[in-house]
């Protein structure tokens, strides 16, 4: 019995010494200094390990092989970085954003076309289950700034069906599907904040309601581009759980970030492009543990054109009007080719 106690203990501090706990960091932008909210951590199987928080900073990581970690934001370009140089704080180069000309016209025009590109990808326990991209043109009417249709002009999903024949079969069943299909709101992420009379400290860009930190907003005066982040949960105090049906689910990360053009006008108008990211745990009461659950989606701004209410109309009834995904997947690789060529 001894010498099975000695095999354990020695057993455990061999595992022990092969994880390794990097000390308190921070991920910060290149050309300012100032930290970068939710920038996510992935390690080399493409697994979450962390996110860090409004301010820029991660409290720890785990680390189990030498295999460099990868740093991803929507709004910089993705770094990979040597296990040996994760002691210190990391910094990232924001991404060159250019956008298509509008079209430009004497007359006032009625509506702005927004033609975007989005994908919504669902991560169970690291192994994609869930996924679907798209085309959508969103029209905002110019003398208010509210969307006034959307239009779906290519659609594509798919599904893992090794993970979906493996799960259990129950009377009441809950799908675990939370892939999504973006629409846009009336009002962009920063003016809901300031319509629900949060308070911006204009100093820091830090934004609060009754003293807690929910948002954060960056000027980036050289790019002419303003950056909202935003902690759906931090009102709440931390995570929330929903139960349906003996099924019970944790949500315990929402963050968003969308990035618009610098102007005085805060609306969908100069969109950029958007990211969400949630972090569920989800289990049936007779499973033995919780599935880690992974959601990520983005939209991207493709091309901003100014039509007529006549014009609107005709494109929305018109159907051919529907282009491939591959014509925007090889639009998005140009465009990242160009990045890499400008560097």
């Amino acid at each position: 019995m001894k010498r099975m106690k000695r095999i354990f203990v020695v057993a455990l501090l061999i595992y022990c010494s092969s994880i390794k706990i990097f000390s308190q960091i921070y991920i910060r932008n290149l050309s300012n200094n100032e930290g970068v909210p939710y920038a996510r951590i992935l390690n080399s199987n493409g697994m979450l390990i962390g996110v860090t928080d409004i301010n820029g900073y991660i409290p720890k990581l785990e680390f189990r092989d030498k295999s460099p970690l990868t740093i991803q934001h929507l709004s910089y370009i993705e770094k990979k970085v040597r296990q040996q140089d994760f002691n210190q704080d990391i910094f990232l180069e924001e991404k060159k954003i250019d956008l298509n000309e509008c079209i430009v016209t004497a007359k006032r025009p009625d509506y702005l076309r927004l033609r975007t590109y989005y994908r919504s990808i669902q991560h169970n326990d690291s192994i994609v289950k869930y996924y679907e991209d798209g085309v959508i043109d969103f029209y905002i009417k110019v003398k208010n700034r509210k969307v006034v249709e959307r239009h779906i002009l290519a659609f594509r999903e798919f599904q893992n069906e090794t993970l979906l024949s493996k799960e259990k079969k129950r009377v009441n069943m809950v799908v675990d599907k939370y892939t999504y299909t973006p629409y846009l709101k009336n009002r962009s992420l920063i003016q809901d904040l300031s319509k629900n009379k949060y308070d911006l400290d204009i100093n820091t860009g830090k934004i609060s309601k009754d003293d807690i930190e929910v948002a954060i907003e960056s000027i980036d005066n050289f790019r002419k581009i303003r950056s909202v982040s935003y902690d759906a949960l931090a009102e709440r105090g931390g995570e929330k759980v929903t139960s349906l049906f003996g099924f019970k689910t944790i949500l315990s990360k929402h963050l968003l970030t969308e990035n618009y053009v610098l102007n005085d006008d805060k609306s969908y108008l100069n969109l950029l492009n958007s990211m969400r990211y949630r972090l569920l745990y989800y289990k049936h009461k007779k499973d033995p543990y919780l599935q880690r659950v992974e959601l990520n989606d983005e939209l991207y701004v493709l091309s901003k054109v100014y039509v007529s209410k006549n014009k609107m109309k005709q494109e929305l009834r018109d159907s051919t009007n529907i282009i491939k995904i591959q014509e925007v997947e090889d639009y998005l690789a140009i465009k990242r080719a160009s990045e890499i060529i400008k560097k």
